[in-house]
């Protein structure tokens, strides 16, 4: 069975992926932690909605900053570790997804080189 996310303010089941809470009443603004693997309420300061500033998980209470996928404008709800000497620039899944698209690059180009250095010369 899957795990049941809900917003930790009305207690409104919600989707992992969830930006904001479904509750007319709530609406307040989601994140999913990296520490805890839970949905959590981000509240930014100042109302500055695209600065790193760090956040704290009402949860477990660790250290996050939103995803730099979030400042740039692509759809993510999630909060990446602030621990440590400098923060992480992107959340959990982010980061997998985009060594994934290395991976796959270095491959393909490894496979043109390989191809490119065993194919014959050109015929006089």
């Amino acid at each position: 069975m899957a795990k049941e996310f809900k917003c930790p303010s009305c207690q409104t089941v919600t989707s992992r992926t969830a930006r904001r809470c479904s509750n007319a009443d709530c609406r307040a603004e989601l994140g999913l932690c990296s520490h805890c693997k839970d949905v959590t309420v981000v509240s930014a300061g100042n109302g500055a909605r695209l600065v790193r500033t760090k956040l704290e998980c009402t949860k477990c209470g660790e250290a996050v900053v939103r995803c730099r996928t979030t400042i740039l404008g692509g759809a993510c709800n999630g909060l990446a570790r602030a621990s440590g000497r400098y923060a992480h620039q992107f959340c959990d899944e982010c980061s997998s997804r985009g060594f994934d698209f290395a991976t796959r690059v270095g491959v393909l180009a490894l496979g043109t080189a390989a191809g490119a250095l065993l194919r014959r010369p050109p015929r006089k």
